[in-house]
Parts: C-alpha cells; structure tokens; sequence
C-alpha cells in the first residue's frame, strides 16, 4: 500500500471509530436517562421533560415580562431536581405549572429549598426573590415548621414575607399545605390558621389541600409519594391544574376591577 492510501485506510479507520463512540456514547446516555426515568421512586426528572421543556429552564423568562413568577418555598415547590443540572422535577408543582406554555406565568426560578423553614425562607428572601424582581411569587410554606420546629411562629413569618414582597412591589400568592400523613392534623390546624390569616390580610391563597386529602387528611391514593410528605408526580400535576385555575381567576378579577384606560 502506497504513503496516500495508508493515509486514507487510517483516517477512514479513525472516522469508524469516532462514529461508534459517538453512538456508543449517545445510546449509553439515552439508557442512563431512560432508567432514571424508570426508577420508582428514583430522582423524576425525565428525559422527555427535559427535552420536551428545555427552554423553560436554560432560557428562563425576563423578570419584567408578564406575569414573570417565581416559585418560593420548600422541598415540595423544588421538588426532585436534577442536581448536576439544575433541571426541573416532574414533581415540582412548580415546574410542571411554569413550564406549561398554556398556564398563563412565565416561569423565572424555582427557588425552593429543601428542608426550609418559613424562618430560613425569611432569612433568603431577599437574595433569592425580592433581588429577581419577578411580577408575583407563588409561596408555600410551613411543613418543615411541623416536622422540624413546631414552635416558630409561621404566621408571623409569612405575614413578613407578604410585607416584604409587597414592599418591593411583588405580588405575593401563598399556598395552603399539601397532606402530610405522618402529620395530619397538626397541618391541617396549620392550614387553617393560614386561611384565617390570609381572610384577615386579603391574601391570595390557593388551596392545594382539598384536592390532594381524603377524609383523614392523608394523601389521596397515587397522589402523595412513599414518604407521606411530598406529592407524587400525579399530586403535582393536580397542584399544578389547581394553582393555574385560580390565577387565571385572579387575573381576570384584576383586569377586571381596573380602572378604564389603565
């Protein structure tokens, strides 16, 4: 074989070869994202959702844009993550709401955390929310307050959150608790005294309890996951119908009750 077609016999070789690892590559990433999908109870960020809502959260709406809203709370508004990217849960109430291009927000952050208080989501306030200047912010809180420390004052730090959004010209959207089995009663007495508080201040509050409970305040069949605490993929989804269904409601009222011309 001459110089010239050595050449080309080992550069066709190394073409072969950067093609099968490619495939190979490719097919190993496609099983690893498949089986995490399949996993029950495993991590539920899917490949189809992240292909399917990529641009929700690599390209996330303006701050200033209509209805720019974050979402503001513990481990149900985060949800299952993915930690190496930052992608959104199918889990997340948050993420199935924000990313549906029909549910009227344009999702800016997901900016729960978990295993926070109502304190520590006071102490980040600022830093995670206000300095985003999002339109209104969708705000759950209070679980890890019955799980964690029964004696923080709950109201008191929610009624701060809501003086604080309204402060900076936010609007803010709180949201009753989902069921926790191993906790029942002591979170719906803390539901009710959220929707006494939020009568008495003129909050907007969405009932995501209802829906999800049953007649002993436990999850609702398929709708809590293994834990108790956190909803499951289809719990999430019905927090999302739910959540979307009252802020169309709310922004029709607002529209509205506003004076001609504005």
């Amino acid at each position: 074989m001459n110089k010239l077609g050595g050449r080309r016999h080992v550069a066709a070789r190394g073409r072969r070869s950067k093609k099968r690892f490619v495939l190979v590559g490719s097919a190993f990433l496609i099983a690893i994202l498949g089986g995490v999908a399949l996993i029950p109870g495993g991590p539920r960020t899917t490949a189809v959702a992240l292909v399917k809502y990529r641009e929700c959260f690599t390209s996330p709406a303006p701050a200033d844009s209509n209805n720019a809203t974050v979402g503001f709370g513990d481990s149900i508004t985060l949800g299952r993550s993915n930690a190496f990217t930052h992608l959104g849960a199918s889990d997340s109430y948050f993420d199935v709401l924000g990313c549906d291009p029909n549910s009227g927000i344009n999702y800016v952050a997901n900016e729960g955390v978990k295993g926070n208080t109502t304190e520590q989501m006071l102490q980040r306030l600022d830093s995670d929310v206000i300095a985003l200047h999002p339109r209104q912010v969708l705000v759950i809180g209070g679980t890890n307050d019955i799980l964690r420390a029964p004696d923080l004052p709950t109201i008191r730090n929610l009624n701060e959150m809501k003086d604080r959004l309204v402060a900076a010209s936010i609007t803010p959207v709180f949201g009753l608790l989902p069921p926790n089995n191993g906790k029942a009663q002591e979170t719906k007495a803390l539901n009710a005294e959220i929707t006494s508080w939020a009568k008495r201040e003129r909050v907007q509050l969405i009932d995501y309890w209802t829906p999800l409970s049953d007649a002993s305040g436990h999850y609702r069949p398929g709708f809590g996951q293994d834990d108790g605490v956190h909803p499951s993929v289809d719990g999430a989804h019905i927090m999302a119908q739910v959540a979307q269904s009252v802020l169309a409601t709310y922004r029709l009222a607002s529209t509205a009750s506003a004076p001609a011309g504005k």
